[in-house]
């Protein structure tokens, strides 16, 4: 259920789109982070309680906060707009996948006399 609609976003996204190699790299190493800072258990509400366990903690030893980007030179300008390119992408994305994978998370009751 994760993987297909991770791949519906992405081809939506990516659809009539031909990013350079550099920044669909870029865009899936993005698309990973996010995906893997969904949180596995409940999400509390008080500001006491611990955070919520998250795959990143598991693979990056921590919630690992992804750092703000760098400065660029005007000679970087092509990188500059390759990356901002990226993060475009990554926003579509992100907006995507939240509309189709959030209403999956919903908990929906069989109707009485259905189901086990």
């Amino acid at each position: 259920r994760l993987v297909r609609t991770v791949k519906t976003a992405l081809l939506s996204v990516l659809h009539e789109r031909h990013p350079r190699e550099e920044v669909l790299a870029t865009l899936l190493c993005e698309v990973e982070y996010s995906v893997n800072s969904r949180p596995l258990t409940h999400v509390s509400v008080e500001a006491t309680d611990d955070e919520a366990i998250t795959p990143n903690h598991f693979l990056l030893g921590g919630s690992a906060r992804v750092p703000l980007p760098g400065t660029f030179t005007e000679k970087d300008i092509d990188h500059q707009l390759q990356w901002r390119r990226a993060q475009y992408l990554a926003d579509l994305f992100w907006k995507r996948w939240l509309k189709e994978y959030l209403p999956e998370l919903q908990y929906r009751r069989e109707p009485h006399g259905r189901g086990p």
